[in-house]
């Protein structure tokens, strides 16, 4: 949820800053897996979408299941709890959680670095979160926390040397998270990016590990680790990318009971 912002893709492009939606569409064979009321197993439906099919879960999860993804970060479950003060990396201060009202999300320099830009309006929106996971983003052993808001804007915690970080992300800018921490990106059905994000003393980076951008019959991009392939090994790259293992989405906020 590229004219390049979020995921270094249009370099010669206009960018386009669109408001944050959590429209998991784009990318072909999506999964979002939730977990069910009763069993704890997700239910899914299978829906048609411009670059194949999206599967959309249905179910949610019961108190005992929930009791099993309990936040494993106490710091972040303090955030969570509004017990704790998060550092917004969009305004550059302490807040709590409960005061989040935005209308802003990160986009990708050309240095990899994730900075703020504006939605495009005025509008600013309070925190409703309909979807949460746990999951490593950045392979270094501890599970950030991401939420999937409402107003489509997905927002992940990450904790460093006892602070928290909330770090926002665009429409389609983080979708189909895998438990590698790889995400896809897109604008449309006609781009798809793979990556991962890392954090460093408070800042977030994107690191590319595929493109496949179609912009017109003359201009494409194949990308495997920001190297040039051909059409065909990055068709082989998002194949064995959609087969991984998705996150284990729970519905409603993390400490729902």
């Amino acid at each position: 949820m590229y004219q390049r912002k979020i995921l270094k893709v249009r370099k010669m492009g206009i960018v386009l800053c669109l408001a944050l939606s959590l429209n998991m569409v784009g990318c072909a064979g999506t999964k979002t897996n939730t977990v069910s009321e009763t069993s704890g197993i997700s239910d899914e439906v299978t829906t048609e979408n411009g670059n194949g099919v999206e599967t959309v879960s249905t179910g949610e999860a019961s108190e005992t299941t929930a009791e099993k993804f309990s936040i494993e970060d106490k710091n972040i479950l303090k955030v969570l709890e509004n017990k704790k003060k998060y550092f917004n990396t969009e305004f550059n201060d302490y807040r709590y959680l409960k005061d989040y009202s935005s209308g802003n999300y990160m986009v990708d320099n050309n240095d990899g670095k994730y900075e703020y830009c504006g939605s495009g309006d005025d509008s600013s929106y309070n925190l409703s979160v309909d979807n949460w996971c746990q999951v490593d983003m950045d392979s270094d052993g501890n599970k950030e926390v991401v939420l999937e808001t409402k107003h489509e804007i997905v927002l992940v915690f990450h904790s460093e040397k006892d602070k928290v970080y909330c770090y926002a992300f665009r429409y389609r800018g983080m979708k189909s998270i895998k438990t590698d921490g790889s995400f896809a990106g897109s604008s449309s059905a006609a781009n798809t990016y793979i990556g991962k994000i890392r954090f460093a003393n408070g800042e977030c980076y994107y690191d590319e590990m595929c493109a496949d951008d179609e912009l017109d019959d003359d201009n494409q991009v194949y990308h495997i680790n920001k190297k040039n392939v051909s059409k065909e090994e990055v068709k082989a790259f998002l194949e064995k990318q959609e087969k991984k293992e998705d996150v284990l989405w729970m519905k409603g906020y993390p400490t729902d009971k």
